[in-house]
């Protein structure tokens, strides 16, 4: 019965599992009033990349320390993502209102495009502000670069996150089921693509010698 010891494979296993779970739970609850959707989504990917990076952190509290230290910034750009859906989704609209949906035009394939480089940018720029010391801006142009150089991967990263939802409200029944097991599944290569992909800027920004400023946090 070695695998049941606390330190086997299978228990580390298990206690990653049981922190991926913890994570999402919390940032549901923190997202309830809405506006902190952006601070909480912040604070879950800055711990689920330390889990990714095989750190042992205080789950709650870091998640507790990098939300309070992160809202600011996170609620800003929550609120821009907002603004800048709603006004995507009203030209969408406008364009199926006026019938221009019917026939493909210039305008159609540069909202699409605009559309698609939008919502990946929401997507990536809460774990770039976990993870960096940067400014709204910084964050906002990094996230639109990070968006187009890992286009295939945010793809995946956008329908890992989209299909429990997509599959929970066609088997309400299971929802609860569906959500644990598919956002569990989701934040593990979303935390680990992202932890990869900023390891490896890290390590090309020190062969240049360019300082770049990651949060330590204190968890």
């Amino acid at each position: 019965m070695g695998f049941l010891r606390y330190d086997s494979d299978f228990m580390v296993m298990l206690g990653r599992i049981a922190d991926y779970v913890i994570l999402n739970v919390l940032c549901v609850i923190f997202s309830i009033p809405l506006f902190t959707v952006g601070a909480a989504v912040t604070a879950k990917y800055y711990v689920a990349m330390k889990l990714a990076r095989k750190e042992e952190p205080n789950v709650f509290k870091a998640f507790i320390n990098s939300f309070r230290d992160n809202f600011k910034q996170a609620t800003l750009l929550w609120l821009l993502s907002v603004f800048l859906s709603a006004f995507l989704a009203m030209d969408w609209f406008l364009l199926k209102k006026t019938g221009m949906t019917n026939a493909v035009s210039f305008f159609q394939i540069a909202l699409f495009v605009l559309t698609v480089l939008v919502v990946m940018s929401v997507f990536c720029v809460f774990p770039i502000l976990a993870r960096y010391h940067v400014t709204i801006r910084g964050a906002v142009r990094n996230a639109v670069l990070f968006s187009l150089l890992h286009l295939p991967k945010m793809i995946l990263v956008i329908f890992l996150e989209v299909i429990p939802y997509y599959i929970g409200f066609h088997y309400m029944n299971w929802f609860i089921g569906i959500w644990l097991f598919c956002t569990t599944l989701s934040l593990y290569y979303a935390a680990g693509m992202y932890a990869r992909a900023f390891l490896k800027v890290e390590h090309e920004k020190e062969k240049t010698g360019e300082e770049i400023q990651e949060k330590a946090g204190t968890d």
